[in-house]
């Protein structure tokens, strides 16, 4: 296994109702970095699991050629749980490093060793590419800005290719995504992948 990546949306209803759901970035990045010949596995719904859980799973999949642990989530991640286990994940694999990835900065305050944000698939491969001894990527304090280095759109195979391992069931309802950025230029909109004519 050369990457685990966490992943999950957990979002407050009402009161301490929650909705959990899986992160379609978690699912894109694997299928992406599977097509480069690496071994990746999601773990998804994130928040629904305990830290010890986490612990004895990351410590079944983990072996000599594991590269990186991601953490994937649409926007933050974070919780109680998650930032503990996280911290573990740093003090007892300090040589394996951590990297998340969301649309913008929000996961900043989950503290891994690297950030990713905008659509990372070409950010992530330059970044294991490092880890194995490649050139360092473009970042700046370790935050990779994929909406002005390594530009992911548009992208012509927006595919995400689930495998056995990923436990979807028959009745789950999954994302979709269909293209990337917005052909207007709206003066009010401040989403920053504007302009794309593809």
């Amino acid at each position: 296994m050369h990457g685990l990546i966490f992943g999950g949306l957990r979002e407050n209803m009402i009161g301490d109702d929650i909705s959990i759901r899986r992160s379609i970035g978690a699912h894109k990045i694997a299928t992406f970095l599977r097509e480069h010949h690496y071994d990746i596995e999601v773990l998804d719904y994130i928040h629904a699991w305990t830290l010890e859980e986490l612990q004895t799973y990351t410590m079944s999949r983990v072996h000599v050629d594991t590269i990186f642990f991601g953490f994937s989530s649409t926007f933050t991640i974070e919780s109680p749980v998650v930032n503990e286990f996280v911290q573990w994940l740093r003090k007892t694999y300090p040589s394996i490093p951590t990297v998340s990835g969301s649309q913008n900065n929000s996961m900043i305050g989950l503290g891994c060793d690297w950030m990713i944000f905008g659509f990372g698939e070409y950010a992530i491969l330059e970044l294991l590419q490092y880890f194995q001894g490649g050139k360092e990527p473009i970042h700046t304090n370790r935050i990779i800005n994929c909406y002005d280095n390594y530009r992911a759109f548009p992208k012509s195979d927006l595919t995400v290719r689930y495998q056995e391992r990923d436990h979807i069931s028959d009745r789950e309802i999954l994302l979709l995504e269909f293209s990337r950025g917005c052909k207007f230029e709206c003066a009010f909109c401040s989403f920053p992948v504007l302009g794309v004519k593809e």
